[in-house]
C-alpha cells in the first residue's frame, strides 16, 4: 500500500468545461430551486408627468385610499379570549369542582319498595286500562268469520 501512495501523482486541476447556453438555462428546470431571471435589455423610460387622458381619479386621493389604516370589525377587533369567555370557562371549571350530588346511590331491590306503580298512558284507556298487547295481540270478530271456528 506504501508503495503505491509513493509512485501516485498528485491530481491536476481540472479544465473546466464550456457551458453552452442552452444547457445552462435547463439546469435548474425539473427542481425549479432558482427563480427564473428575464434579460431586460434596456431599462423602462420613466412615466411622463401629464395627467393620463380618461376619468382617472386623483393620484394623491388614490395613495391615500390605498395606505389608509385598516378598521377592523368589532368581531376582529375583539380579542379571542374577551372577557365573557373568560368569565365563561371559569363558571364550568368551578361547577365541576363543587358539583354535589344530593340523593345518594341505593342499591335497586330496596330503593324502589315504597313508590307506587304509575300505569303508563299509552296502555290506558278512556274506560280503564285496555287488554291488547298484554293478554291477546289481534282483535277477535266474530261476525266477520266464514266458518264456525272457536279459538
Amino acid at each position: 500500500m506504501e508503495l503505491l501512495l509513493r509512485k501516485s501523482k498528485p491530481l491536476s486541476h481540472r479544465r473546466q468545461q464550456m457551458k453552452s447556453p442552452f444547457a445552462y438555462e435547463l439546469y435548474d428546470w425539473p427542481t425549479c430551486r432558482r427563480p427564473p431571471t428575464f434579460p431586460t435589455a434596456q431599462p423602462l423610460p420613466p412615466i411622463g408627468r401629464q395627467k393620463p387622458q380618461g376619468p382617472f381619479r386623483d393620484t394623491a386621493e388614490v395613495l391615500r385610499q390605498r395606505y389608509k389604516p385598516l378598521e377592523p370589525t368589532l368581531r376582529v377587533a375583539a380579542s379571542i379570549n374577551s372577557p365573557l369567555e373568560k368569565a365563561r370557562e371559569e363558571m364550568k371549571r368551578e361547577g365541576w369542582g363543587n358539583r354535589i350530588h344530593d340523593n345518594k346511590f341505593l342499591p335497586f331491590s330496596s330503593y324502589h319498595k315504597n313508590e307506587k306503580y304509575d300505569p303508563s298512558i299509552h296502555r290506558s284507556g278512556k274506560y280503564g286500562q285496555e287488554t291488547y298487547g298484554i293478554k291477546h295481540f289481534r282483535e277477535v270478530q266474530p261476525k266477520k268469520w266464514v266458518a264456525d271456528k272457536v279459538p
